[in-house]
């Protein structure tokens, strides 16, 4: 994990604080869910979303030539709804800027896994640390669950997932992930050669 992001969360809560000003009228709901972050920051998950194309997954290594795309803040906002509210680096790379607020299938699958005692242990402990994966060519979320050592690293797919991938409750490795990912990347890579 040494080469895992660290939080930067005054940054991440200045941004969203700004954003937050610039609501009104109907968007105070949304005003308030960036208030309650930014007063109890704990209680929102705070991760990095990191992304792969498909050139990354179809070669060898493919998830070690992911990247962070931002960082992400999961809230229950209103008769328990779950949220995902993103921020990414601003065009001048001098801070984060709100990106997009998010619901639905993948977030609500994301906030059930968590709230499994072992996953959320393992996370607690400190061995592992939280991060999104989000192959959007591919449509497919996972919970990446980074520790010291690549090779004990978790992957959780979120359902709903591609066929060829089982989902939670199962969950692979680096190396079964990647093998299980290559053949489709591959074969969409070679689609999206023709087509051009």
């Amino acid at each position: 994990m040494s080469d895992e992001p660290e939080i930067p969360l005054k940054e991440l809560l200045s941004a969203l604080q700004k954003e937050r000003d610039n609501l009104h009228g109907s968007y105070a709901d949304i005003a308030q869910m960036f208030k309650e972050i930014c007063e109890h920051p704990e209680k929102s998950w705070v991760h990095p979303v990191f992304v792969a194309g498909l050139s990354d997954l179809s070669a060898p290594n493919g998830l070690g030539k992911a990247r962070n795309a931002g960082w992400r803040f999961l809230v229950q906002h209103g008769s328990k709804r779950n949220y995902a509210v993103e921020l990414e680096p601003n065009p001048k790379g001098t801070g984060y800027a709100f990106a997009e607020l998010d619901k639905g299938p993948f977030i609500d699958g994301m906030c059930d896994i968590l709230e499994n005692n072992e996953i959320a242990e393992k996370i607690n402990s400190g061995k592992f640390k939280l991060t999104v994966l989000r192959l959007n060519a591919m449509r497919i979320y996972a919970l990446w669950l980074r520790s010291d050592k690549p090779a004990k690293d978790i992957i959780i797919v979120i359902p709903p997932g591609p066929a060829y991938l089982k989902t939670w409750p199962d969950v692979y490795n680096i190396k079964g992930f990647e093998s299980a990912l290559k053949t489709a990347a591959k074969r969409m890579v070679k689609m999206n050669s023709r087509s051009v």
